[in-house]
């Protein structure tokens, strides 16, 4: 339970900044996230579901599947302190994201374009509640920092 708070503690201290450029899909209306207005919604709804993001953290991409179960990505931009308070606040390191899990963050659609990241480092992190976080980092040196992010789960 202690993991899964810290993880969606994560999650919405990544979305709760300003978004930039980037739309979301409502049923079919695509609601452009740049207004003060959406990025206090998507603030608030991800509050509820527990996930933090940085203050400092901008948000490129934000989509969220309709459906049944939960389905969120993500794709956000920090600086690398910044980057690194938040792994430390969620007890994770970079050193736990490798080359190999890339697929974790799914294929491309619309703006989510992972495939397109010449190096794109992914990891999994699972909550006793069923809930998923799945993080990718485009680098693992000391510069700001991409982050794709898919929490899923039911």
């Amino acid at each position: 339970m202690k993991y899964i708070r810290k993880t969606v503690l994560f999650f919405l201290v990544l979305v709760g900044s300003n978004a930039c450029g980037n739309e979301q899909k409502n049923g079919s209306q695509l609601v452009d996230v740049n207004t003060n207005n959406e990025t206090v919604k998507h603030r608030s709804y991800l509050a509820e579901l527990g996930l933090v993001l940085p203050d400092k953290a901008k948000i490129i991409h934000f989509y969220q599947e309709k459906g049944g179960e939960l389905f969120i990505r993500l794709k956000i931009e920090m600086d690398f302190q910044t980057f690194n308070n938040w792994m430390i606040s969620l007890n994770n390191k970079e050193e736990y994201f490798i080359e190999d899990n890339r697929y974790l963050l799914g294929p491309d659609f619309e703006q989510w374009q992972p495939s397109k990241e010449p190096t794109l480092f992914a990891m999994q992190i699972a909550s006793d509640q069923g809930l998923y976080l799945n993080l990718g980092i485009t680098s693992k040196v000391e510069e700001n920092k991409v982050v794709y992010i898919v929490f899923h789960g039911s």
